[in-house]
């Protein structure tokens, strides 16, 4: 008898586990074994088997330490065999054997858009792409309406995942290594200098700046910006096949033995973090969501708080700001100076950012600028400056409302302060 394979939409209403010095808390489908997890109109989809069984579960019960999962009717899927599930933004899809089926309807009724074999699936601007065994990658401009093989370049169409950032598109393969597109597919071109030779390369995760791929039992490889050769940084162990971000943290998935890890720096420095989870359980994927992480296994699905799982023992600096402020000047009125202090939040190191640029000026209450306090580059890191009005150039200064504004690439604040003579 064949695998049966159900859509579930999440509901959430959570309470902490009993168990309260556990990393992992058990949410939800316990005993289940899921395949796979995403968001899509600010919900999660999971799709789970159970073997030897036909048809759809119409709910699950849970306790108060559990979350609340409904069935998804999933109309015209739902005897298919699957292996991912995807969502565009607008629609959603589930992948696998039985090939690629599309909704529009947010789980309620699914159409067959392509009937082949399909293993991963990613999509760079409208444009979708999908790997199969044997079959490289097909690409839709159609919202999947229509499919063409695009594999010129690709010497070795047994694929190993396939992701996106931008115009480029990053396709794994068995023992012919990662291969990248900059014109949507129509062209393929190796980038694997640096990577372990004769090993299955697959891709995890672009953003603007910054690429990982995970090799076989070799660890995982990074490259900056499309450089090579590409660097080692770190989790040199098992075989992770899924990788998701939230800020500038990482979390590795799916090796069979080492099941999470978690990076609070873009890499640079990786920790396990499996603790509540039972020893025998696969981590198949996972996804940030609303402050949390949730993974599904072959257990059901968990979750744990971001901040947890990314404080780490090496280089933990738990003074470093996580937002940008600029307090009140002090003293308020004042005569001849005052001291203005101000936060810098740290870069975004998966979108490229390294130092940020950063202005602090003072204005008279027409708007004129009056004085130029910061103009450089900074770290992130607690700041303090002086205004001093009895300088030369500020001793003309009249008592009366200045206006001071701290000016990021990411936020813009301002204050009022009082001069009094």
């Amino acid at each position: 008898m064949k695998n049966t394979f159900a859509l579930i939409i999440a509901v959430f209403f959570f309470t902490l586990n009993n168990n309260i010095d556990a990393q992992w808390w058990l949410n939800g489908l316990q005993g289940e074994y899921c395949l796979d997890i995403c968001e899509h109109n600010n919900k999660l989809y999971v799709i789970y088997t159970r073997d030897n069984t036909y048809g759809l579960f119409s709910s699950f019960a849970v306790d108060q330490y559990e979350g609340i999962w409904s069935r998804v009717p999933a109309n015209g899927a739902e005897y298919a065999s699957f292996e991912f599930i995807h969502s565009t933004g607008t629609s959603l899809f589930i992948g696998g054997r039985n090939g690629l089926f599309k909704s529009s309807n947010n789980g309620e009724t699914f159409l067959r858009v392509l009937n082949a074999p399909v293993t991963s699936m990613c999509n760079s601007s409208s444009s979708l792409f999908v790997t199969g065994d044997n079959q490289g990658v097909s690409f839709s401009d159609n919202d999947g309406e229509t499919w063409t093989q695009r594999n010129n370049g690709l010497p070795n169409l047994q694929t190993r995942g396939i992701i996106s950032s931008n115009q480029y598109v990053f396709v794994g393969t068995t023992q012919g290594g990662l291969y990248f597109s900059e014109n949507y597919g129509i062209s393929w071109v190796l980038m694997n200098a640096g990577l372990p030779n004769d090993v299955p390369v697959y891709p995890l995760y672009s953003s603007v700046a910054i690429t990982f791929v995970s090799t076989y039992e070799k660890g995982i490889f990074r490259s900056n910006n499309l450089s090579q050769p590409w660097e080692q940084v770190g989790a040199n162990y098992g075989y992770w096949t899924k990788l998701t971000a939230a800020g500038q943290s990482l979390y590795l998935m799916g090796d069979i033995t080492y099941k999470f890890s978690a990076s609070p720096d873009a890499g640079n420095s990786w920790v396990l973090r499996t603790n509540g989870l039972n020893s025998s359980t696969f981590v198949n994927d996972g996804v940030a969501f609303n402050n949390f992480i949730y993974i599904v296994t072959s257990e059901g699905i968990w979750r744990a708080l971001q901040n947890e799982l990314v404080v780490t023992d090496i280089n933990e600096d738990k003074t470093l700001p996580t937002k940008f402020s600029l307090e009140q000047n002090y003293p308020n009125p004042f005569n001849p100076e005052t001291t203005i202090s101000y936060t810098i939040a740290p870069p975004n190191l998966l979108e490229g950012e390294d130092l940020q640029h950063v202005t602090l000026k003072v204005y008279d209450a027409l708007g004129k600028e009056v004085a130029t306090l910061v103009n450089e580059y900074k770290q992130a890191g607690n700041y303090k400056v002086t205004f001093n009005v009895k300088t030369p150039y500020m001793a003309s200064l009249p008592s009366g409302i200045y206006f001071y504004r701290l000016v990021t690439p990411k936020a813009t604040i301002t204050k009022k302060m009082v001069l009094t003579k």
